[in-house]
């Protein structure tokens, strides 16, 4: 099979370096987005599948734009792939390039759908407790994932779990999923199956503030499943005497007697905080005050009640 990929992120390159490694498998080029300022001083970054790619000597294709790019199309068609094969490449391709596998686009969707279609799935599914989610082998078509179905594969969501811990388990199953769903397609041992567009949930991009605390809006565990869900990015936060507060680790505790305000806080015996929030209470591991080193919660003492 000879395959054409899209794709930016770890996640990605966890993909295609399965791909790389499959023996019936010929990756023929990779296209990823541009390189990017990346941290405090801004340096010009590639994205992981990009230097996957380079170190692999693939064709590496980084276009500003991929809509009306008859340089960018030319080039692809060259290539006569199989398959085209994107996993969160950033951006919606448009139909020309969605035309151009012999067989197939194929998309590697992080959840089971018709469930959490869009930019974050993976997030999205911590967000609402979800107790399993999942890897979809789907068709791409025009539509938001809305394209036929291939091959699911489930995930366990454990109670403890993180975007970080859950995108591992998702890097770590996706590209067999992805072979496993190609190789029956390829042997016409697999049909395409429709999905239920009446039972579909959609995301957003999850934006930096996403991430903010609202104590007086939130429940405990509402303020704990923001944190699981916003741990790769952008962190979970709230704000405490004007200064921007990431939250690197908390949990759900019995409520709190005192009857504080939403936001307000104080320690335990064990030198704990305990914040409270709409209903309930949440107990705060280590802190980051803005660009300042990590420090653990009871520092904040001093200060009055978050934002």
């Amino acid at each position: 099979m000879k395959i054409g990929f899209f794709g930016t992120p770890e996640l990605s390159a966890a993909v295609l370096r399965d791909c790389l490694a499959a023996d019936d498998v010929e990756v023929a080029y990779a296209v990823s987005q541009p390189d990017r300022p990346v941290g405090r001083h801004a340096d010009m970054t590639a994205s992981p599948v990009s230097r996957l790619a380079m170190e692999s000597g693939l064709p590496l294709y980084r276009p500003e734009k991929i809509r009306n790019n008859p340089e960018f199309l030319a080039e692809l068609q060259k290539f006569e792939v199989d398959y085209l094969v994107v996993v969160a490449y950033g951006r919606i391709l448009p139909v020309e390039i969605l035309a151009l596998p012999k067989r197939l686009p194929v998309n590697v969707h992080g959840s089971l759908l018709p469930k959490y279609r869009g930019a974050s799935p993976i997030q999205s599914a911590l967000l609402e407790g979800e107790k399993e989610t999942g890897v979809t082998i789907m068709e791409m078509t025009a539509g938001m994932d809305e394209g036929g179905i291939l091959e699911m594969t489930a995930i366990a969501i454990d109670p403890e779990e993180t975007s970080d811990t859950l995108f591992a388990k998702f890097a770590k199953i996706s590209g067999n999923s992805l072979l496993s769903a190609l190789r029956k397609h390829a042997d016409h041992r697999i049909s395409i199956v429709e999905q239920d567009h009446s039972l579909a949930t959609y995301t957003k991009k999850f934006e930096k503030d996403n991430g903010r605390i609202l104590w007086a809006e939130m429940t405990a565990t509402e303020v704990y499943r923001r944190w699981q869900a916003c741990t790769t990015w952008p962190g979970a936060w709230t704000v405490l005497d004007g200064k921007r507060i990431k939250i690197c680790g908390c949990t759900v505790v019995a409520s709190d007697p005192s009857a504080l305000t939403p936001g307000s806080f104080r320690t335990t015996a064990g030198g704990r905080i305990h914040v409270v929030t709409k209903e309930g209470t949440i107990e705060l591991g280590d802190v980051i005050v803005e660009w300042k080193p990590r420090r653990d919660a009871p520092e904040l003492l001093r200060f009055g009640k978050f934002e």
